[in-house]
């Protein structure tokens, strides 16, 4: 019976026991799923505020993208609407050559490409077709390598693809092509100069071609001279000094003129100014003539001394500025000098005419002037001068006033119109002659010619110093004809 007691006393514990744990139990877990749905509620709001938010920024990205959206394609209607067209075209380079440049080696240096400017505001690379290279003024005269200057290079441009162009003279472009010429070599400093290699074959008669050097007053003097082929010594033969023009040398005049010494049969000598012009009063600021007249009287001694020369037979001619040189010379050296040839530089003559100057003897001068002669460009007014200059020598010399005059092209031939259709210049002689000791004063003017010598290169552009003429030639047909028949007293 004790035994029954304390095993359902055993029980009883075991149940309280069991009991108590799963109220225990049972309370914790109660709790804590409370707190959690606490903690749970808590972060559900803060999930549902943080998508809120998020919702709202995605409805503004996605309302702002549609906005660019638009925009992008309203922009698209429009410039399919309204096609891409040119505006312009920019600006290509300046191209300088060296003279005598063949026309391909001018066009391998020009601009291949220029950039395009249009309506959109973009730019985009195009080719160029170059079509001509001429005098600005004189559209009609054709780059030529003997010729300096500055040409005009005119180029189409490509129309790119899918581009219009309103105004067709917007695809034209215009560039700049200097050539350079040792004949100037004071103009264009930077050209390779006549006594380089390249040049070598410009001197090619049979004779012989030297450059010396005299010490004449102090001064280092250059000059440069042809001596014909069949010169042996035992003949005397004529002495030819040629003067070249402000801004040239003496290598320039003895190019060209060394095929008319030995056709003719004189020794030509052509001496350097020192600097780029001759002392000539008047044109040069505090110019002392002294100094080139005692050079040429010395170099006509130098070479009288080396060469078997007719001292009797020593010219002088000159172009531009050295045939205002010549003019001094003959006014000083009359007692060396038989006769003058000026070729598009009777200012000195015209000034020693207005001064009432007399030269100290007579002799004859042959004059040639152009009626339209431009340096560089501005009118020279040189035909003037030289009318005065010859009524002048025609009044002092004791000249007929009543001249025997010649045309070229002779306007009374068939068929004729003077100057020709089509032509630039025409020439007209003037001869007076029966002046004291049987001198002449000859005066070719050349109607329309520049600042040139006649019948010789373009030398530069007609827009820059007139055109040259080919109805006479200067050697042939000015100089020497008149020149080679006198002789000093």
């Amino acid at each position: 019976m004790k035994r029954t007691r304390i095993l359902l006393l055993l029980i009883v514990v075991v149940l309280c026991l069991a009991l108590a744990s799963y109220l225990s139990y049972y309370y914790g877990y109660t709790t804590a799923t409370a707190e959690r749905m606490v903690v749970e509620e808590a972060l559900r709001e803060e999930a549902s505020k943080a998508i809120e938010e998020i919702k709202k920024e995605a409805i503004s990205a996605i309302k702002a993208l549609k906005d660019e959206i638009a925009k992008a394609i309203d922009e698209a209607v429009k410039a399919a609407k309204a096609p891409v067209y040119v505006v312009g075209v920019e600006p290509v380079a300046n191209v300088t050559v060296e003279w005598l440049t063949p026309l391909e080696g001018v066009l391998a240096k020009l601009p291949k490409t220029a950039n395009v400017i249009l309506s959109n505001g973009s730019k985009v690379v195009s080719t160029l077709n170059w079509t001509s290279i001429t005098d600005p003024l004189f559209p009609e005269y054709k780059y030529s390598p003997y010729t300096a200057g500055v040409y005009r290079a005119t180029a189409t441009v490509s129309l790119p693809y899918g581009v219009y162009c309103t105004d067709p003279k917007l695809l034209i472009v215009t560039t700049n092509v200097t050539v350079m010429t040792p004949l100037l070599p004071y103009l264009y400093p930077n050209a390779t100069p006549l006594t380089d290699p390249r040049y070598k074959d410009l001197f090619n008669q049979p004779g012989t071609y030297k450059s010396e050097r005299i010490v004449v007053d102090g001064l280092n003097r250059t000059y440069h001279y042809y001596v014909p082929s069949y010169y042996n010594g035992t003949q005397r033969m004529p002495l030819v000094i040629s003067l070249h023009g402000a801004w040239s040398c003496g290598l320039a005049n003895l190019l060209g003129a060394d095929d008319y010494a030995e056709k003719f049969g004189f020794i030509l000598v052509c001496p350097d100014s020192y600097g780029y012009i001759w002392n000539i009063p008047g044109v040069v600021a505090g110019a002392n003539v002294t100094i080139d007249v005692n050079f040429i009287s010395k170099l006509i001694d130098v070479m009288s001394e080396k060469y078997n020369i007719d001292t009797k037979r020593v010219y002088v001619v000159g172009i531009s500025a050295g045939g205002m040189m010549a003019t001094y010379l003959a006014l000083y050296l009359p007692h060396k000098i038989a006769a003058v040839g000026i070729i598009s530089g009777a200012l000195s003559l015209a000034a020693l005419a207005d001064a009432g100057v007399k030269f100290p003897r007579p002799m004859t001068f042959v004059i040639t002037a152009g009626t339209y002669e431009l340096l560089f460009g501005a009118p020279f007014d040189e035909h003037l001068r030289a009318r005065k200059a010859v009524t002048y020598l025609v009044e002092q010399f004791n000249c007929s006033r009543t001249p025997e005059v010649t045309f070229w092209p002779d306007p009374k031939a068939k068929g004729v119109y003077w100057p020709p259709t089509g032509e630039r210049t025409a020439v007209v002689r003037y001869v007076y002659s029966g002046g004291v000791g049987g001198v002449q004063v000859v005066y070719f003017e050349i109607i329309g010619g520049g600042h040139c010598w006649p019948g010789g290169m373009q030398y530069s552009l007609p827009s820059s110093v007139g055109w040259v003429t080919y109805h006479v030639e200067a050697w042939s047909d000015c100089l020497w004809p008149y020149l080679s028949k006198c002789t000093l007293p």
